[in-house]
Parts: structure tokens; sequence; C-alpha cells
């Protein structure tokens, strides 16, 4: 039983366009920006960060690295937010995506993108985590 309002099913319809969209048009290559403009990310539009973060990220872009975004957005919604761990999949096609929330955000998971609840202010869980996903700690 399908129980998201109407606007939540809009936007994931809007979504799953978007993700087509993009593979037609071979999203590996775009840049930050397109990217966070279409998955409808902060990062471009309210923050302006994009430019600055690819400067640095490009580099890595086709490696195998781990993104930990830390705040899903959403709020309590356990399938809202998540706009910005879209973007890094698409951006990072060969790296695995953590996104951090004190809310439950399972409802976001897909391939690449792991969910996490935990609080950002709690070191015994930040400090437990790395070690959860293959990297030592030590």
């Amino acid at each position: 039983m399908d129980t998201a309002d109407p606007v939540t099913r809009r936007r994931a319809a809007t979504v799953a366009a978007l993700r087509q969209l993009l593979d037609a048009l071979g999203q590996h290559r775009r840049s930050l920006t397109d990217l966070a403009v279409a998955f409808g990310s902060d990062k471009w539009g309210a923050h302006w960060y994009t430019p600055l973060y690819e400067r640095y990220f490009e580099p890595y872009r086709e490696q195998q690295v781990k993104v930990l975004e830390i705040g899903v957005g959403g709020y309590k919604a356990v399938d809202a937010g998540g706009e910005s761990l879209r973007m890094w999949k698409h951006y990072f096609r060969r790296g695995m995506i953590y996104g951090l929330d004190i809310f439950d955000k399972s409802g976001l998971a897909e391939p690449r993108v792991q969910l996490l609840q935990g609080d950002q202010g709690d070191q015994e869980f930040l400090r437990r985590w790395p070690g959860s996903t293959g990297r030592s700690t030590s």
C-alpha cells in the first residue's frame, strides 16, 4: 500500500525521470553543478558549493572513493531528502556514498548509497563507523 502523500509521489516520479535523462545524456561526465541542479541538491543554488567541490574532487571522480554526507535532509520522513546523495552517486560513478542522519533515512537506500542513523555529535559512534565500512580506524 502506498502511504506517500501526492507531493512525495510526484517528487519520486520526477527523480526517476531525471535519472533516466541523466543516463541517456551520459551523466558520468556531467559537471557537479549540472548534477546538483538535476537532483535538486542545495549544494548549488542555496550554497553555490559545487564549483569549489569539483575543483578539489575531480581528480578522484573515477576512483573507488567513499563519501560521507552528514545530514541527509527531509527531517523525520524516512524517504525524504537525499538529493545530495544522488548527486554524489552520479558524480563518483565507482564510489560508495554514505548518508548519516539523526533520523531514519532507510527509505532512501539504493545501490551504492547506504544510510546510517546516528548523531554526528556522538564521538563513539563516529569512531566505530569507519570500521563497519571496511576501513580500520587505527
